[in-house]
């Protein structure tokens, strides 16, 4: 496959940043990708706000993974060659992180701040619920536009995500 959809919902993220990595990893070595979309649906701030935390990551993250993902998953990259790597054009990743559970960012004078996100997170996790329909139509246009009859669809998550993301996989394949 060289057009992959990996879709994570909660905790289901850890097999699918193992499966991101070794993709990556491959791509460095000169397998053909078109494009690895990434994305991980998550319900509690804090399971992102402790990965935001500088403390919590340090020293737990081997620097060997690949860039999204060093030092941790929702912070910009911290070296330049870091930095180079995200933002080549070339690199077939795409990642969006979204997160569920909150609609707002928070004020100084907000009464429930502790139900928010830290806005300096905000520029990197989107709000609300993937829009699947249109993350599965895109994947199938960019499919004819580069001739490919096959699109990996991996997912891991609460049994809801996956009844999802089985009947969007089936609906745009034809099946």
């Amino acid at each position: 496959y060289q057009i992959v959809l990996l879709i994570s919902g909660g905790i289901g993220i850890t097999p699918m940043q193992s499966i991101c990595n070794e993709l990556m990893e491959q791509f460095t070595r000169g397998r053909k990708l078109i494009r690895v979309h990434f994305i991980w649906s998550v319900r509690d701030r804090d399971i992102i706000s402790a990965l935001h935390h500088k403390d919590f990551m340090k020293d737990k993250a081997p620097t060997s993974l690949h860039p999204p993902f060093v030092p941790d998953l929702v912070s910009a990259p911290t070296s330049e060659s870091a930095a180079a790597a995200v933002k080549n054009p070339a690199s077939p990743l795409h990642t969006e992180f979204y997160l569920t559970k909150i609609q707002r960012v928070p004020t100084e004078d907000d009464s429930q701040q502790e139900n928010l996100l830290h806005p300096s997170v905000m520029n990197v996790v989107r709000t609300g619920r993937p829009d699947w329909e249109a993350l599965f139509t895109r994947t199938h246009q960019l499919a004819v536009e580069h001739s490919q009859s096959r699109v990996a669809v991996l997912c891991c998550g609460p049994a809801n995500l996956t009844k999802s993301i089985l009947e969007m996989a089936q609906k745009h394949s034809g099946k």
